[in-house]
């Protein structure tokens, strides 16, 4: 099991205001850029930049809260900008902005867009500094998802100006994630991924700043990184190479499926048991809090995942449709999965009941005899992930953490059938000639 690491950008704030009224009309303190052409607005599945990228797409877009606080200085750590902090002092001045990629001085950073493209920018006020908190994905985190696409019924901030900022953060209210499957033509696979990488950032995880007073606005973009919220889930299916790859075009794999899993929950980000520094990674220890609750909000919230499906819709089965393992492993991947316990669950008030999470695979052993059809065979195999142990002979499964990255290897061997001949004792017999 790998970590994943965090990914870092940069947001261009182009206003100090709400979203629908310019405070400052001032060009000096307007980020001077141009509007992106057709900007695409289209959600990016799967996980965001990769094993190790650090790159937030272009194609993305997030959300931002930031507020404002008039303090004698042009940057404050967080605990300067919340000591004395208070509902009467500190002002939302964005509230849930949209955020695309725009082109600035031959680079490219984030600044605010709507969803058909054209530029919402957003303006420094003249004194003070702006504390900034975030999320990804903006669009797909939306009440009006479409079967099958991921929604929340609602993304809100709370800084806690009230209590002087003790407990800042995000939370993404009943939240579904998108659905995922694989199918195959001709032993050609095809993806069909929906689920996304639910990112934050909280306003104590950066230094609060003011770009306009202090004359970089025009090239510089607020840094911020961004943590992964869930988890990274690979299966990869493989013929063995033991015994001169005799397990080669041995297997055809028909089915996949992972069940059992929530696929829908709500998020607090005060809940992340993680350290985290501007710059750096985060910590994730396997005695991490879960961020993720209310996993029973919505009566389906445990659902079976077709990984791969190489059958009929009605689930008959046409001989030669799936995929057979070759040199080639069959890696069924970016799926992007709700942080959860993996074991059995029971009923609660936080979570629906759940069997513990398995994959199930249905496939041919081609190894019967010629011109007869194998028959379909199925294994279930128990999953694992952090925290997983055994006690007095009894296997707890453990969870996937919020952040990691777990690759499944499931090997296919042959185990060669072999005879142990003897020889029965000779019998005296008796005969006659005639």
């Amino acid at each position: 099991m790998k970590r994943l690491l965090t990914i870092a950008t940069a947001v261009a704030i182009l206003a100090a205001c709400t979203k629908t009224a310019v405070v400052y009309e001032d060009a000096e303190a307007e980020i001077g850029l141009s509007p992106v052409s057709g900007m695409s607005t289209k959600t990016v599945y799967g996980p965001m930049g990769g094993e190790t990228g650090s790159t937030y797409d272009t194609d993305e877009v997030f959300g931002i809260f930031a507020w404002h606080r008039v303090l004698d200085s042009q940057s404050a750590a967080w605990s300067v900008f919340k000591d004395g902090m208070t509902a009467a002092n500190t002002a939302l001045y964005i509230d849930n902005g949209r955020f695309g990629s725009k082109s600035v001085n031959g680079g490219t950073l984030w600044g605010g867009k709507d969803a058909d493209g054209s530029d919402h920018p957003y303006y420094w006020p003249k004194t003070g500094v702006l504390a900034f908190a975030g999320y990804s994905p903006y669009d797909a985190l939306d009440t009006d998802a479409s079967a099958g696409e991921p929604k929340a019924e609602s993304v809100d901030y709370d800084i806690d100006a009230a209590n002087g900022g003790a407990a800042p953060k995000l939370t993404i209210t009943g939240f579904s994630q998108g659905s995922y499957t694989n199918t195959s033509s001709n032993s050609v696979l095809s993806a069909d991924n929906k689920t996304v990488d639910v990112m934050w950032f909280d306003a104590d995880d950066q230094t609060a700043l003011n770009l306009g007073t202090s004359g970089t606005a025009s090239t510089s973009g607020v840094p911020v990184l961004f943590r992964h919220a869930c988890s990274w889930i690979d299966f990869d299916l493989k013929a063995s190479t033991d015994n001169g790859n005799a397990a080669y075009d041995k297997f055809r794999i028909l089915k996949v499926t992972l069940k059992n899993v929530y696929t829908k929950g709500s998020f607090d980000s005060s809940k992340a048991g993680d350290t985290n520094t501007a710059g750096g990674d985060d910590v994730i220890l396997s005695t991490s809090a879960n961020p993720w609750s209310d996993f029973g909000f919505a009566t389906d919230a445990v659902t079976d995942i077709v990984l791969y499906d190489g059958m009929a819709a009605d689930g008959s089965y046409t001989e030669g449709d799936g995929i057979t393992l070759n040199a080639t492993s069959l890696k069924l991947g970016n799926l992007v999965a709700i942080p959860q316990d993996l074991d059995a669950v029971s009923a609660g008030t936080t979570a629906a009941a759940k069997n513990a999470a398995t994959v199930e695979i249905l496939y041919q052993q081609l190894t019967a005899a010629a011109g007869t059809v194998p028959n379909i065979e199925t294994k279930t195999l128990t999953i694992t992930g952090s925290n997983s142990s055994d006690v007095q002979g009894s296997t707890t499964s453990g969870d996937w953490l919020y952040g990691r990255h777990y690759t499944y290897t499931i090997t296919f061997g042959l185990e060669e059938i072999l005879i142990d001949p003897s020889v029965d004792n000779w019998e005296a017999g008796t005969g006659t000639a005639e």
